[in-house]
């Protein structure tokens, strides 16, 4: 009685949220009988990075464009012959400008109400690249993408296809909540293992609908006769019955959707294989399945045929959707399709079978799974630990994650022929989730009542058993989300369960007058914050959100004040995102309610202003339910401000630079020919400017290139400082003449130096740390990092310090390309240049090489030639020890080739031909 008072209670809350508020129906059914038609504008290619995503993590340029690193290193596999191209639907054959860039062989794929997207041949004798830049320039075609191609998530083992199965082989149906969720919807009327009226499609490489397993729980498409060779429902597809086969073009469509390869068979069975004691059991042994072959005999998807597979499913009214395949390219023609059937339908995919995080330095996220409309879904072994070969979530409430686990392993399925086996994948986790789904939708059958968004919810955020990370040591910290469980989704209350999904801040000057627009928070600034929330369960209503800067010890951040501190969202829909954003089209471009931020004047530069984030809501779904609820405990983001004088990119009129101001180079800057900047005594000079851990940080290439005149006038009191950003204190400082530039360095420090000058005197050059630098370079047309050996190179340098300057590290020693007089080396290991004198230098405490020396040794060395005073003979070579506690080197002259002799105390000293000259050694030790 309790279980179906529960029931009524929910169909009645629901009811009276109708009737009260039309905010609670979602407003996407409204367009269930419609496609997703995202704007019909040309697309521009060039825009900013941070133009790339929209507010949900959707595509607003090509996947080639957003992921420029990972669609050049090899990695990602698209089809040579096709590419896939939108226009508008006043165009609706090649123009003649796109025959001549080399297209041909137009098939429709998606038909939108204002624009449709189209696979289109490809010339052979032109580079597809080539190709794809040509017709982007093209005015009629409005988005031009990759044919990307995916693949079934690998599956492990093979066991004997000629085993005898039973149900008891099938451990995954003896746990999470999958027989509790049989008997609640039995004792509550409904059939135990769903509705028949419920529909799953199979997205796969087909399905074998003769199997004993599954004949019976074939869906039937009622509109079409079978075996009349008619298409009578005028879908564009003859006699399909049970499904369609989607692959390649119109010539190789049919309605046969027999499974060529195997792995949509057993993703099949895993959903609703028949209870008719022929073999094995279905998680929804009496739903449907529609069998959509999209996928090759070779277990290859491309995204014309993924796209046009799902579009098939959503007009035949599948109530789940089932992926049990994907890659880390997408196109927009895919996103488009998906977001079109997510109106109707629950979207099922695995997360692959790479063992790899979705997000992070080394993670890429895996679609369609790591949409934030798809369910996500992970594997995990007997005993709850992640499986080795899934892929795994980041971080919490990222806008590419993984939402769930289920059971992967060892999963006992249908092959064709009337045939069984245990595979392993994520590949069998998803349709687990997909089965239940299925369950859920025969039991919540009223759409307007319960959106696939209810379901959505209900499968992500009711679980109480969490996953157990496989490896914390490889792994590291991550987001370790809950293992599905099928009762639990079918019986517990929603709630909300919204959090912060995402933030813009703006500083355009229609803010303020003193702000400078360009994206980047300055002292003295006003910025507007905008929250992007996303509800991952429930409903929620009168949902505030503040925010402040109070720090663990409850004081607030001195450097900020806030002029709008909470905002009332109002609702949160169920499995949704909201946001107060401004949009100019699809593009962002402001807040239309903003959190407003004053940021003082005398904030000092670098700093990490820590904003908390806090919320309060109620529950829109239960009036009876009267518990607050808020954000994950600790939610904040953090801001940096910037505090400089920034110089101008490019600087073509005279300078001087004093230590009244805080200079920042924040980008590559060029001092033009004829152009002189004088750097006075006391000022500082930062290079870079932006945070190095931000995945979306500015990403500038930053150096000084001289074709003029640059000269610092330092003093021994005040010296002139070039250094990084303390955010980027891992990068070179980079400073180099080009053309008939001039550079003269005097009483400088410098950090991180990678220089190409005329004259340096009194100058400390010195390391941050004791490895390479890194810089970032550009690489067609994407900026990339690396990391190398430095150099200081100078046509000379004179009475100056190199202090710890690449110590320690083996493999990328700077270069000193100069002649250096005077000067003193201390824990320093660097390479020297044999075109270079080297004279009157002091070496101390150095490791040039890495031999132990147990004894304090004091060695004067004095080199003189007595028979020829002009040069030095081409094998004279000098070298120092590296644990020696004090060398001193007088007058060490050039050398070009390295001869070395080792004597006693394992000490190299340079080796010299006697022929010419004589060696004074003295040496001095205390034991």
């Amino acid at each position: 009685m309790k279980i179906k008072f529960i029931k009524q209670m929910m169909v009645l809350i629901f009811l009276m949220l109708i009737i009260l508020s039309s905010c609670a129906k979602d407003k996407i059914n409204e367009e269930d009988q419609n496609y997703i038609d995202l704007p019909s504008e040309k697309m521009n290619y060039e825009v900013s990075r941070d133009q790339y995503f929209d507010a949900e993590g959707n595509l607003l340029v090509p996947f080639d464009i957003a992921y420029r690193h990972q669609f050049l290193n090899g990695d990602l596999k698209y089809d040579d012959n096709t590419i896939l191209i939108k226009l508008s639907n006043e165009v609706s054959s090649l123009t003649k400008a796109m025959k001549d860039a080399g297209l041909s062989d137009l098939e429709l794929t998606i038909q939108g109400q204002s624009s449709s997207w189209y696979k289109v041949a490809v010339t052979q004798d032109q580079d597809i690249h080539d190709i794809m830049r040509e017709v982007r320039q093209l005015n009629d075609i409005l988005i031009a993408d990759y044919n990307y191609i995916y693949e079934t998530e690998a599956i492990t083992g093979y066991p004997d296809l000629s085993q005898n199965p039973r149900i008891d082989e099938q451990w995954y149906l003896n746990g999470y909540g999958i027989p509790e969720a049989w008997t609640w919807l039995d004792e509550n009327g409904y059939s135990a293992g769903g509705s028949s009226s419920v529909v799953v499609a199979v997205i796969d490489t087909g399905v074998d609908y003769e199997h004993k397993d599954l004949a019976a729980n074939m869906w039937t498409n009622t509109n079409e006769i079978p075996d009349n060779n008619i298409d009578d429902d005028n879908n564009g597809y003859v006699d399909d019955i049970h499904g369609v086969n989607v692959i390649s073009d119109d010539r190789f469509h049919s309605g046969d959707p027999m499974d060529d390869h195997g792995h949509g068979t057993h993703v099949a069975g895993i959903i609703a294989a028949a209870n008719n004691k022929e073999g094995i059991v279905g998680v929804a042994y009496n739903s449907k399945i529609m069998a959509i072959k999209a996928g090759q005999a070779s277990g290859y998807f491309t995204q014309a045929d993924i796209a046009e597979a799902i579009l098939y499913a959503y007009d035949n009214g599948a109530d789940v959707i089932n992926m049990s395949f994907g890659g880390t390219g997408m196109s927009i023609a895919v996103q488009d399709a998906l977001r079109t059937a997510y109106t109707r339908s629950v979207l099922v995919a695995s997360a692959g079978n790479s063992g790899a995080i979705n997000e992070g330095m080394f993670g890429i996220p895996n679609y369609p799974a790591a949409y934030s409309y798809v369910i996500g879904v992970m594997s995990v072994n007997t005993q709850g630990v992640e499986s080795v070969f899934t892929n795994y979530d980041a971080r919490l409430y990222n806008s590419v994650e993984y939402e769930v686990y289920a059971p992967g392993e060892n999963i006992l399925s249908t092959l064709p022929n009337d045939n069984y086996a245990s595979w392993s994948g994520t590949s069998m986790a998803a349709p687990v989730v997909s089965g239940i789904a299925a369950l859920i939708r025969s039991a919540y059958t009223d759409r307007d009542m319960y959106p696939n968004k209810f379901i959505m919810g209900q499968i992500t955020a009711t679980s109480e058993t969490g996953a157990i990370c496989l490896s914390p040591q490889i792994h590291g910290i991550h987001n370790v989300p809950m293992i599905v469980d099928a009762n639990l989704a079918l019986t517990k209350m929603p709630k909300p369960d919204v959090s912060l999904y995402d933030y813009y801040v703006f500083d355009s000057e229609t803010i303020d007058a003193a702000n400078n627009g360009d994206g980047i928070i300055d002292a003295g600034e006003t910025v507007d914050l905008g929250l992007v929330l996303r509800n991952r369960w429930g409903m929620s209503e009168n949902t505030i959100v503040s925010i402040d800067s109070i720090s663990s010890g409850g004081v607030a951040n001195p450097y900020i004040t806030f002029l709008t501190n909470d905002i009332n969202y109002g609702g949160v829909g169920t499995y949704s995102t909201k946001d107060l954003l401004t949009r100019n089209d699809q593009f962002i471009v402001g807040v239309d309610d903003p959190f407003r931020i004053k940021i003082d004047d005398n904030t000092p530069n670098d700093y990490i202003i820590r904003i908390n984030i806090h919320s309060t809501m109620e529950n829109a779904l239960d009036e009876t339910d009267t518990n607050t609820y808020h954000f994950p405990a600790g939610t904040s983001i953090e801001l940096v401000v910037r505090n400089g004088m920034i110089l101008p990119n490019i600087i073509d009129t005279d300078m001087t630079l004093t230590k009244d101001n805080y200079y920042i180079i924040p980008n590559a800057t060029i001092i033009t020919e004829g152009t002189t900047v004088i750097v006075e005594p006391g000022t500082q000079i930062q290079f870079w400017t932006d945070d190095p851990n931000d995945a979306y940080a500015d990403t500038a290439i930053t150096y000084l290139k001289v074709e003029g005149s640059f000269i610092t006038q330092g003093t021994l009191e005040e010296p002139v400082r070039l250094f990084p950003s303390e955010l980027m204190s891992r990068y070179r400082v980079e400073i180099f003449e080009n053309k008939d530039g001039f550079v003269s360095i005097n009483n400088t420090v410098i950090t991180n130096p990678h220089i190409d000058i005329t004259y340096a005197n009194k100058v400390e050059f010195n390391d941050n740390y004791l490895q390479a630098l890194h810089y970032r370079y550009l690489d067609d047309g994407v900026v990339r990092s690396s990391y190398t050996s430095s150099h200081i190179i100078a046509d000379t340098i004179e009475n100056s310090i190199f202090d710890t300057i690449g110590a320690d590290y083996t493999y990328y020693k700077p270069y000193i390309r100069a002649n250096v007089y005077n000067s003193i080396f201390v824990n320093s290991a660097v390479n020297f240049d044999n075109e270079y004198y080297y004279s009157n230098n002091v070496f101390l405490k150095n490791s040039t090489v890495d031999y132990n020396v147990p004894i304090n040794i004091y060695l004067c060395l004095t080199m003189r030639n007595r028979t020829n005073q002009s040069s030095l003979r081409d094998s004279s070579y000098l070298f120092i020890s590296t644990k020696v506690n004090k060398f001193i080197i007088v007058d060490n002259l050039r050398y070009r080739s390295c001869i070395y002799l080792i004597i006693t105390f394992h000490i190299y000293i340079g080796y010299v031909f006697f022929k010419q000259y004589i060696i004074d050694i003295w040496i001095s030790w205390n034991l």
